[in-house]
């Protein structure tokens, strides 16, 4: 149901519209892909990618040693501008998405109970290497 919603919001869209969201969109998915790179580099497993749930969405779920970490991913202008475009309520929203997958990978096992939680930034800018900005937020 969700894939129908979206293909009817694109048919909606005025074509500039249109270009700057498909634009937008191509510019996270690279973010994204570049983001678990540099995360696969630096020994992390990676568990999930955008998780979608009603409550919320989570950009790359991954595990390093006994600690789940859910990233957010920003591709902005300047590391101040990644930290600033995460508000509160997205904040929020990634915060119920989590407890969610928490649910389901215990469930399923693919999770024990042993493990901290971590909800990080990884900030992508021009030219620059990824920023990880561990435990950016609780």
């Amino acid at each position: 149901m969700p894939f129908i919603k979206q293909r009817l919001r694109l048919l909606i869209m005025t074509k500039t519209k249109m270009n700057k969201y498909i634009l937008a969109e191509k510019r996270g998915r690279r973010a994204e892909n570049l983001a678990r790179f540099y995360l696969m580099l630096k020994g992390f497993r990676i568990l999930n990618t955008r998780y979608k749930t009603k409550v919320g969405e989570i950009d790359i779920i991954a595990k390093r040693f006994k600690t789940v970490h859910f990233i957010e991913v920003k591709a902005r202008n300047s590391i101040d501008a990644c930290k600033h475009s995460v508000s509160e309520k997205s904040k929020e929203r990634i915060k119920r998405a989590a407890s969610l997958w928490l649910q389901t990978a215990i469930k399923k096992q693919h999770l024990s109970q042993n493990y901290s939680l971590k909800f990080d930034l990884i900030a992508i800018v021009p030219r620059r290497f990824p920023a990880h900005i561990m435990d950016a937020w609780r």
